[in-house]
């Protein structure tokens, strides 16, 4: 185990490299980092799956970023301290350098953790990426996804996997037959809300007000898997979650910041308005002060 700690302004922030748990300790208000400690990249824009509510848009025409992006950005956060990076697309296992760029993070001090649809990609080359890499979450949609991953990754420790849940494609049936699942094949699950940016916007979603009641009900059961949201859905329900406030946030880019290393683009987050996003180059520290 190593434990990383890093100051900024009023706050301790201290960080465990085997396992991804952070603390922080803030006296007063804390409003933003002045570093990011997590950064999202993009590292291709190429992916075969077509999903239909993609909020990257994705297609098989998309370009990977290239060597020399990479390993700017590889630098730039390193230099900045960045804790861990969320690697993805498009389909980030398609990028020919990945394994290089995994192995590339890790060297420099970063812990990259990946998102994927490819189930057998990891599956093949797990013992090799396994020792640069902190976790990776799989994008599941039904039940029969939790199965197949958990015949495809039996040999791969739970606590390295986790299980993304994107809300808004399913009915609260579906949902808790999906958690239970989850919960008796021992799947970490993040619920993702739904964004409705690029091919995300023509997909009729449905809604999921009932998300947080049938939560409630899988505990009551007994049978709820360990689970987080992410900032959208924590924004969407922030008065009507159960929990302290001062235990989660709802602001993107409050201690992250994403990067587009195709475009070499930087922003708040990988679903905000593209016009938005603003050039990453020697000077994105002062650039990240305002996104």
């Amino acid at each position: 185990m190593v434990v990383k700690i890093r100051r900024d302004k009023n706050s301790l922030v201290f960080f465990d490299n085997s396992n991804g748990t952070k603390l922080r300790l803030s006296l007063g208000s804390y409003n933003k980092a002045k570093r990011p400690e997590l950064v999202d990249i993009k590292i291709t824009d190429y992916c075969a799956f077509g999903c239909s509510f993609c909020y990257q848009a994705s297609t098989l025409q998309g370009q990977h970023s290239t060597v020399e992006n990479m390993d700017f950005v590889i630098d730039e956060l390193r230099k900045a301290r960045v804790f861990e990076v969320a690697l993805g697309g498009g389909e980030p296992t398609d990028h020919p350098h990945f394994k290089e760029i995994l192995k590339k993070f890790h060297n420099a001090g970063i812990v990259p953790n990946f998102t994927t649809k490819s189930m057998g990609w990891v599956k093949r080359n797990w013992a090799e990426i396994a020792p640069y890499t902190g976790a990776f979450a799989f994008s599941a949609e039904k039940v029969s996804d939790l199965n197949s991953a958990d015949i495809m990754f039996k040999d791969i420790p739970r606590e390295r996997i986790n299980i993304h849940y994107i809300m808004g494609l399913c009915s609260e049936r579906e949902f808790i037959a999906f958690m239970k699942r989850a919960s008796e094949l021992n799947f970490p699950v993040t619920l993702l809300g739904y964004k409705t940016v690029g091919r995300g916007d023509e997909v009729t979603h449905t809604t999921y007000d009932w998300w947080i009641r049938a939560v409630g009900l899988l505990q009551a059961l007994d049978c709820c898997p360990t689970f987080s949201i992410d900032t959208p859905l924590a924004e969407q329900y922030a008065d009507r979650l159960p929990v302290d406030k001062r235990l989660f946030h709802t602001r993107e880019g409050f201690v992250s910041a994403y990067i587009d290393a195709v475009a070499m683009k930087m922003g708040a987050s990988s679903f905000e308005n593209l016009e938005s996003l603003v050039p990453f180059d020697k000077q994105w520290l002062v650039r990240y002060a305002s996104i």
